[in-house]
């Protein structure tokens, strides 16, 4: 990830002027405007473009393997050009797409799914059963997957449009690969070279018209698609360096584009007249992480005296403008934070009671240097900070301020996030971290935070509870999404009062959008085609 801070100037729209024969004075009833059509375009000069939608991005560029996609718009390319057999909703609920119905078995081992009749891909093909077994066999061969296969024992075709997967074992996330994009055997069968381009071919609402890399991308509407489909003509995504995109919506050369959370562009954006700004809430998660072994942090009071010190809502308006929201616990789902949790403890910024937290295990400054000590040993600990984003420099500038009269001794080292990665995996010698994390699908959080030989990919600091590992192992046995509500309930509670790292806050997506873009939505992860055969786009000629 990374932020770019744009300076831009808002470019002058035009003037209209009135000219008049032989210089006589214009009298007052002689109309003076122009045609409303040609004010209008004025107005807004995306109105005199076509009816397809114009996204700025600085990634038009790839191989588009369906299978392994590597950037955002990649990943624009998977929604728009192919279906799944089944999606997620924003509630993490399972929902059916080229599956028409699906049966999971009581043990949970196995899935039969029944696709839908009558779905043809770009090509002209039908859609089978052949095509599904076939986008799973050559899915196995795509390491980089980022739904994982290797719970997947096989699937068996049990007629044209009938499949069985057969699992190994029970998971919170087995289903997960029932999300991936499905490729026809026909246009695919027989790519054998993933490291050339291959034009995508789906079934989706969009087909694949033309690319140049750097340049630009061509979709039209899929007039033949099986399901709700699109009112706008087509989709293109257009190469522009961040520092353009301003100047390039303001001309009307472009409809959308991703805005950094800075107020003044938001401001310049809303007062060009035609443009709207669109935030929503995305998964990207920041937090501290805390080693767990060390003695500093093995009483919770030390923890909870650190997060009630930690000025989360002045962070969010100073760094993020206010386009983040702050959070108890850390998700490893879609729709966790949707669904909610009640009883979760809440950790205000409230000094007197990290003060009084401290004070009643015995941490005081005994001789007033500022430190507080107890039998000896002082109050200290060493803070590994990365500098590539700017929040985590002034997360550190922020809180150790505060942690420092509070009366810890705060020792920081910076380093690029590389280098910390390599750190935190190799050594223990740090107290804290910074770090943040995303997600797309439904993962146990035992992924993330898991212990021993398979550790979670952030438990870095070494938290394994029994309570925890309890919870992690009772998700792999939940049969569907549904039975694990009450689970990560569960976990996102004993997060909360064990506080085995410290949540900051969750980022939001904010776009820029032509207000001739009617019923423009972002899904969970800020993707702006959620319910896009509403959306329409006004066009004047």
């Amino acid at each position: 990830a990374r932020i770019a801070r744009i300076l831009v100037s808002v470019t002058l729209i035009g003037f209209l002027t009135v000219s008049c024969a032989k210089e006589e004075p214009v009298d007052k009833q002689t109309p003076t405007t122009q045609d409303p059509l040609q004010q209008a375009m004025i107005l807004n000069p995306a109105l005199s473009r076509s009816g397809a939608l114009v996204v700025a991005s600085d990634l038009v560029e790839g191989l588009f393997n369906p299978l392994n996609a590597n950037n955002e718009v990649e990943k624009w390319i998977n929604s728009l050009v192919f279906d799944s057999l089944l999606t997620y909703d924003d509630m993490g609920n399972l929902e059916t797409r080229l599956a028409e119905t699906y049966e999971i078995s009581e043990d949970g081992l196995s899935i039969v799914l029944n696709l839908a009749k009558g779905v043809t891909f770009h090509d002209g093909s039908d859609l089978t059963a052949k095509d599904v077994a076939f986008t799973y066999n050559l899915a196995k061969t795509n390491l980089n997957l980022n739904a994982s296969l290797d719970n997947l024992n096989e699937v068996v075709v049990l007629d044209d449009y009938s499949l069985e997967f057969k699992f190994d074992g029970r998971r919170l996330d087995q289903f997960n690969i029932l999300t991936i994009p499905i490729l026809s055997l026909e246009s695919y069968g027989e790519v054998i070279d993933w490291n050339t381009f291959v034009k995508p071919v789906g079934t989706g609402m969009f087909r694949f018209e033309t690319f140049v890399s750097g340049e630009s991308i061509v979709l039209i509407r899929n007039v033949s698609y099986w399901g709700k489909n699109a009112n706008i003509s087509g989709i293109i995504i257009r190469q522009m360096n961040p520092s353009e995109m301003m100047t390039a919506f303001s001309e009307g050369r472009i409809d959308l584009f991703k805005l950094p959370a800075s107020k003044a562009m938001v401001n310049d954006v809303k007062a060009l007249g035609f443009g709207n700004v669109l935030a929503g809430k995305s998964n990207i998660y920041t937090f501290l992480g805390l080693n767990m072994r060390a003695p500093i942090f093995a009483e919770s009071e030390v923890r909870k005296a650190l997060l009630f010190s930690l000025n989360r809502e002045l962070l969010i308006i100073n760094e993020w403008n206010g386009y983040a929201d702050q959070i108890d616990y850390l998700a490893t789902g879609i729709g966790e934070f949707n669904k909610g949790t009640l009883g979760i403890k809440k950790y205000p910024y409230n000094m007197e009671i990290a003060e009084t937290l401290l004070d009643e295990i015995g941490w005081i400054d005994s001789d007033g240097d500022g430190i507080r000590d107890r039998e000896g040993e002082n109050l200290s600990f060493a803070w590994l900070v990365f500098v590539d984003l700017d929040w985590s420099y002034r997360i550190a500038e922020q809180a150790s301020k505060n942690w420092r009269a509070l009366g810890f001794d705060v020792k920081i080292e910076y380093m690029d996030f590389e280098s910390m990665l390599k750190v935190l995996e190799t050594e223990h010698s740090y107290d804290m971290w910074n770090m943040a994390y995303q997600i797309s699908e439904h993962l146990n959080p035992e992924v993330l935070f898991g212990k021993g030989e398979s550790r979670g990919i952030y438990n870095f600091g070494g938290y394994d509870d029994i309570v925890a590992n309890q919870i992690f192992n009772a998700l792999n046995e939940t049969q569907t999404r549904y039975d694990s509500d009450e689970l990560l309930t569960q976990w996102h509670l004993l997060q909360t009062d064990e506080l085995p790292y410290l949540p900051v806050a969750r980022l939001r997506n904010l776009w820029a959008y032509n207000n001739r873009v009617k019923n423009l939505s972002l899904d969970f992860n800020g993707f702006w085609a959620k319910n896009l055969h509403l959306m329409e786009i006004n066009v004047l000629q």
